[in-house]
């Protein structure tokens, strides 16, 4: 493999230079060269969050008179970055997993389970340091559309005492907010990844609490039937969350539905009640997103349509959308209220102003667009932003601009969720 065909040679590079130039911050060397030397904002937020975890990278390879350095042969590597990303990336980012090839990877790979069992012990004695997300739960969301929760908790519960070090002590438990989202220890995130066969299987999706308010309040407001819109929609987790419910919905009606109203079906076809589209420009992510619908929703009586295109370019008139009653838009944003986002800060230099504003702009134009749909009821905004820029001022301008001119009762109002009415705070 050549020295920059590795999925983490621009993250290597940015490392090296940061790891040699220790007086300055990362932002400055990433940013301030400018021209074509500036990394993507992936390969930056990879670089920050590895140097979250530079402390507990040392101290696993360190550890035993440095057994594993010595192992993997870490010493010997001259791109020493590359090395600690793809370290991280096995043991402490979101898929546990390393992409692409390689002498370093298969080094690294080879001693996976003594880096896993060292990382484990690590982060049991030291279980926030380096991370501030990990004080936070594991949160796991069951795909009620291949399993039940009763049963994904039964399995995780089995595989969460086998790596508790504490028997007994460690129990996974049911949200309090969010059906069908099941709640385990922070450690779990350990062993709990998407080589894990529940994950694979497509019986439980690792979701985050917060990205699950979407979905419910999109699925939980008003009459669910009628086409949906999931306007920034890969991964696809939101999506497919969204589907879930809405099949659970159509299930529980069928259920309470008089045995005399009942229509008998032919054979196992199942009736396609509502379609969510769901929409991606890029073409990777649209790729991510079909192969995920795939693997999570089927045989249910909603259908998924992953659209490759830009959703400010779909004409709202266009009578494929004539039935979309509902749109759930969480576009593209700061980031800022991630907890363990690179560079999280309460405070604004110049250059992150600009980019908020600008993404406050782009975030307007979107929530336009999905409220000039005519026979849309609702649209669900959400973002993982902290500034009111991205948030209330966003909503507060799309609601003046469109209801400008209207006084005959159609104007768009600000309604609060009932689903969330229980929930003791916003922000």
């Amino acid at each position: 493999m050549s020295k920059n065909t590795s999925p983490y040679y621009a993250a290597g590079t940015l490392l090296n230079t940061y790891l040699q130039h220790r007086n300055r911050g990362l932002k400055s060397i990433a940013f301030d060269s400018g021209g074509n030397n500036v990394p993507s904002s992936s390969s930056y937020a990879t670089v920050a969050k590895t140097i979250q975890h530079l402390p507990a990278i040392n101290s696993i390879l360190n550890a035993d008179n440095k057994k594993l350095s010595k192992a993997i042969d870490f010493d010997s590597y001259k791109n020493k970055g590359l090395a600690y990303v793809m370290i991280y990336e096995l043991l402490f980012s979101k898929f546990q997993k390393i992409r692409g090839g390689g002498q370093i990877k298969r080094m690294i790979v080879k001693h996976e389970k003594e880096l896993r069992r060292e990382a484990d012990e690590y982060t049991s004695k030291n279980p926030s340091l380096g991370d501030p997300s990990s004080n936070f739960p594991r949160y796991v969301r069951v795909n009620v559309m291949h399993s039940t929760v009763a049963d994904a908790a039964i399995i995780l519960q089995e595989e969460l005492t086998k790596a508790s070090s504490e028997e007994g002590k460690s129990t996974v438990y049911a949200d309090a907010h969010v059906p069908d989202l099941l709640v385990l220890p922070p450690n779990a995130s350990s062993w709990l990844h998407h080589d894990s066969e529940l994950v694979k299987s497509g019986k439980i999706i690792l979701q985050d609490k917060s990205s699950c308010f979407s979905a419910l309040v999109c699925a939980s407001s008003g009459d669910c039937r009628g086409d949906y819109i999931d306007a920034c929609s890969a991964p696809g987790n939101k999506t497919s969350h969204l589907a879930a419910l809405l099949h659970a919905s159509f299930a529980a009606a069928d259920e309470d539905e008089p045995p005399k109203k009942k229509k008998k079906k032919k054979g196992n076809t199942i009736k396609i009640q509502s379609t969510v589209f769901a929409c991606e420009r890029s073409s990777t992510r649209f790729d991510t997103l079909k192969s995920r619908m795939d693997q999570l929703v089927s045989s249910s009586s909603v259908a998924v349509e992953p659209t490759h295109g830009d959703f400010l370019k779909i004409d709202p008139s266009d009578p494929k959308y004539a039935n979309v009653r509902a749109i759930m838009l969480d576009p593209s944003c700061s980031g800022s209220g991630i907890v363990n986002a690179p560079d999280r800060s309460t405070t604004q230099n110049s250059d992150e102003k600009n980019r908020i504003q600008s993404l406050a702009n782009f975030q307007t134009v979107a929530l336009k667009h999905s409220m000039s749909f005519p026979q849309v009821e609702r649209v669900v905004y959400s973002t993982c932003s902290v500034h009111d820029e991205e948030n209330e001022m966003v909503v507060s301008n799309a609601l003046a601009e469109m209801n400008s001119g209207k006084d005959d009762g159609s104007e768009w109002k600000l309604v609060a969720p009932q689903c969330l009415q229980h929930w003791p705070r916003r922000g």
